[in-house]
């Protein structure tokens, strides 16, 4: 693997303000990507020929004054086969669960890595009498869609690009503080990954045979911190 990266790190504003930003190449020789075995579909990591990975990444933390900040990331990450692989993606054939395979092919899309993903978060403080704090924390987390085999070959899963907001509210003392939060604030269904694809669900003599799930992250959440330092 030859990895190339160059990049900088700047301050602005008489240090309120921090951007950083990089560019990066990968090269990768017989990268692993997932796949499933002939026998028993069992999941396994196999070698393909050739890939490479590139992309930004960008960071920025802003103090805009006493009370309040901002911090936000952007990343663009392309990440592709440069060879063809031969039978690389397995799949069957219904009705049953007969082998087929598909080849890689130069440009196919790596499973699991989205394009596109980007954060904002912001933090404001406001000190009361006696100097107890209110803290507000808020932000927002987006990421692009993935496919779940190679290339999307295979019958495979393309899932969809989703963000995820949260929100909080503290009050802060020298010994306790209470928190309010709320995650995934406009409960926004997301999932994460994949195990095969529907064509494993299938009714085989009579008989459900179900060897498809998807997993999905939390719904909205609603709930309440206490912190006491003994101290």
């Amino acid at each position: 693997m030859d990895n190339f990266e160059i990049g900088a790190k700047t301050t602005w504003l008489d240090g309120g303000l921090t951007l950083n930003g990089s560019v990066f190449f990968i090269d990768w020789d017989t990268p692993q990507v997932a796949t499933v075995s002939i026998n028993a579909n069992t999941a396994i990591t196999v070698n393909a020929g050739a890939a490479e990975t590139k992309g930004i990444d960008l960071a920025a933390n802003w103090s805009v004054n006493d009370n309040f900040s901002l911090r936000g990331n952007f990343s663009y990450t392309k990440a592709e086969l440069t060879e063809g692989v031969p039978s690389l993606v397995r799949t069957i054939t219904p009705p049953g669960f007969g082998t087929a395979f598909e080849d890689g092919e130069p440009g196919d899309r790596l499973p699991g890595s989205p394009e596109l993903q980007f954060s904002l978060f912001g933090s404001y403080t406001h000190e009361m009498s006696g100097g107890n704090m209110i803290v507000v924390d808020g932000g927002y987390a987006w990421q692009d869609d993935v496919v779940s085999f190679v290339g999307a070959r295979g019958n495979s899963l393309t899932l969809d690009s989703y963000g995820r907001a949260s929100l909080s509210v503290g009050y802060v003392t020298e010994s306790w503080s209470v928190t309010g939060y709320v995650d995934n604030l406009f409960d926004e269904y997301s999932e994460s990954s994949v195990f095969n694809t529907p064509l494993y669900n299938q009714t085989v003599s009579g008989a459900n045979v179900r060897y498809y799930r998807a997993n999905v992250l939390a719904p909205r959440s609603i709930g309440l911190r206490l912190n006491y330092s003994y101290e």
